[in-house]
């Protein structure tokens, strides 16, 4: 068999696969969903039906990352935290084929199956609770977008975007993120 065929073949056998669970064929885009899947299905919390569901997707990706495990996804500042329109389509897209997934989570190094460990400790208490997650992230994404700010000046910051937030709850997630080495106090 020539190179060609071999090619033709691969592609042939991966679009059997793919379809197999109603996935697209980008073999990137795959792979991305049935990672998430897979942390999801360890997790237990997925949910796109509600909105609270939604929020808890898109806030558990976003600190996976903050946690050096980069997904590819690009977070900006929205009305509940970090947001990732790329996310949330991802996400509806895999609404119907997380159950059909059923693998155990691969790693390709030692190095992010730590990290990976880590997020788990840190997103283990959390994972359920939106109002902690959108607190979390947002003080985490203000202190990535003013990284010269001081602890008062980032929480500051979050209470103007977000008035109904106490800042004795801030304050708490500030000692969380920072016990987990995702912010510093200047």
């Amino acid at each position: 068999m020539d190179l060609k065929s071999c090619r033709n073949l691969w592609i042939y056998i991966k679009s059997l696969i793919l379809n197999k669970v109603g996935m697209s064929i980008n073999s990137s885009h795959y792979v991305k969903l049935h990672f998430l899947a897979t942390v999801f299905n360890k997790l237990g919390n997925f949910d796109m039906t509600r909105f609270d569901g939604r929020l808890i997707f898109q806030k558990t990706v976003y600190f996976l990352q903050a946690f050096k495990i980069y997904m590819g996804y690009n977070f900006s500042l929205y009305i509940h935290g970090p947001y990732s329109p790329d996310l949330a389509k991802d996400g509806f897209e895999l609404k119907d084929k997380i159950g059909q997934i059923k693998d155990e989570i691969q790693f390709p190094s030692e190095e992010s199956k730590k990290s990976f460990d880590v997020f788990l400790s840190f997103i283990d208490k959390i994972k359920d609770q939106p109002d902690d997650l959108e607190t979390l992230a947002s003080l985490h994404l203000f202190h990535k977008l003013f990284p010269t700010d001081s602890k008062n000046m980032i929480i500051q910051r979050v209470l103007y975007h977000k008035p109904y937030l106490q800042k004795g709850t801030c304050e708490e997630s500030w000692k969380i993120l920072e016990n987990f080495g995702l912010v510093q106090t200047k």
